[in-house]
């Protein structure tokens, strides 16, 4: 039996990379540059073509994202969508926060003469 792929589905990381745009729409362009870095895949290849088209056709008619002209963001369904199922907690501010805390080495006095 194969096991389960170590990759994101097109789906999700289609998802996450309208995400990234933070409110804003995100284009075409950048959601496949987001890919590339983020999932190192060759945003180029039929293969990627064919099943992001799937993910975007899928995730259009479900609501989750909306498209103007070539751009797309997430819907009020789709900002529920990626609270429910990904987990996209902060966690460099948590710790940034901590280092802030912690003292840094004491420095060393310097003897007068």
């Amino acid at each position: 039996m194969p096991g389960k792929a170590t990759t994101a589905s097109y789906a999700e990381m289609l998802d996450l990379a309208v995400n990234s745009g933070k409110g804003e729409k995100v284009s075409r362009q950048k959601i496949y540059t987001y890919i590339r870095i983020n999932y190192k895949i060759d945003t180029d290849g039929a293969t990627f073509k064919r099943h992001i088209k799937a993910a975007f056709t899928k995730r259009l008619d479900a609501g989750i994202i909306l498209q103007q002209k070539n751009s797309f963001y997430l819907s009020a369904k789709g900002k529920k969508h990626i609270a429910d199922q990904y987990d996209l907690s902060d966690n460099d501010n948590e710790a940034s926060e901590t280092e802030e805390n912690t003292p840094s080495k004491p420095s060393k006095s310097v003897k007068s003469k």
